[in-house]
């Protein structure tokens, strides 16, 4: 196998959700022909699920249950029919070798042929791939780290406006109501609900994750309010 094509084969695998219950990760793989490669790892139990479909063989996949290093199952999905899947699986073994993780790779390794060994670079790629000092790269490398900063500082400041705006707004209609009911109870149950409300705010339309301080601020001094007010009286 060449590098360029090691490369490409890398550039095909995808992680994603298992279609499998109990399998902690999962790769994809999509051919420019159609033919999808599945892998799926079960950590706990050293298990490996390989699966082909053949973009030639419609409706027709091919699964391989590996558990420790050996396989323990081999089977046709359309029928259900238990058989070896060395010959399906061989040709591919180049794209298999090639999905980027280590853990599911290591026990792969001697299974339809998968190797973990990288190809190695002839000379000419050796020389073109040793690094040199390019200062061209190194300022857009630096103006790129520069505007990612300032995006950073941008996203911080924002996020420091959007919770002290929401702390302000917050208290002050708590405290038009305290002032207009006078009920310690009543007052208590809106700063609950200013906590939930602004950390829904942040969670739903804002889509980031809620300031914990200043939701369990709002949800603390809610609840100390309304259980000094409750047992007031």
């Amino acid at each position: 196998m060449f590098v360029k094509d090691y490369e490409v084969f890398r550039s095909w695998w995808k992680r994603n959700r298992s279609p499998n219950k109990g399998f902690s990760k999962s790769y994809r793989a999509v051919s420019p022909l159609g033919d999808i490669f599945q892998v799926d790892y079960n950590f706990h139990e050293n298990l490996v699920k390989l699966s082909l479909s053949l973009a030639s063989e419609k409706s027709k996949s091919y699964i391989t249950t590996i558990k420790n290093g050996t396989i323990i199952r081999e089977k046709d999905s359309l029928n259900g029919t238990s058989k070896s899947l060395k010959k399906k699986f061989v040709p591919f073994k180049n794209i298999f070798s090639s999905i980027p993780d280590k853990d599911i790779l290591s026990l792969l390794i001697g299974i339809y042929e998968i190797s973990d060994i990288q190809p190695d670079l002839d000379h000419s790629e050796k020389i073109a791939a040793i690094p040199s000092f390019d200062k061209d790269s190194v300022e857009k490398k630096t103006l790129s780290f520069r505007e990612k900063l300032s995006k950073q500082y941008a996203s911080l400041k924002l996020r420091v406006l959007d919770d002290f705006y929401d702390s302000i707004l917050g208290i002050s209609i708590c405290l038009a109501i305290y002032l207009h009911y006078f009920d310690f109870v009543l007052l208590g149950f809106a700063l609950g609900f200013m906590g939930l409300f602004f950390g829904s705010i942040d969670w739903i339309i804002r889509n980031r994750n809620p300031l914990f301080l200043k939701v369990i601020s709002f949800l603390f001094t809610g609840g100390y309010y309304f259980y000094t007010g409750y047992t007031r009286f």
